[in-house]
């Protein structure tokens, strides 16, 4: 798979991003449980030796910025999701009796 770069503050990372990833993060998701798995995925596709400085943004005092993960976790799907126009079409009925 390609890198995707993605700026955080004044540092590019690159970030490389496959479909079973994003699998992994998507099932991983919880209703009580977002930001975890969010830092999880960040952290297993950013390139290795970018990991300390990715940790050091995505936290402060020993926690995660809850909010920043997400959004950083969101562009990486968004940008490694397929783009497939999707439609649904609804069944045609046949004549009335």
């Amino acid at each position: 798979m390609p890198e995707t770069t993605l700026s955080i503050g004044a540092v590019d990372f690159a970030f490389t991003v496959d479909h079973t990833a994003i699998n992994t993060f998507l099932n991983d998701t919880t209703p009580a449980d977002k930001i975890g798995p969010a830092f999880n995925f960040c952290m297993g596709c950013v390139v290795p030796d970018q990991r300390d400085a990715l940790k050091g943004a995505l936290t402060a005092g020993g926690e995660i910025k809850g909010i920043l993960a997400l959004q950083v976790a969101g562009a990486l799907v968004e940008e490694g999701a397929e783009t497939v126009k999707v439609a649904v079409k609804k069944p045609k009925l046949g004549p009335s009796a």
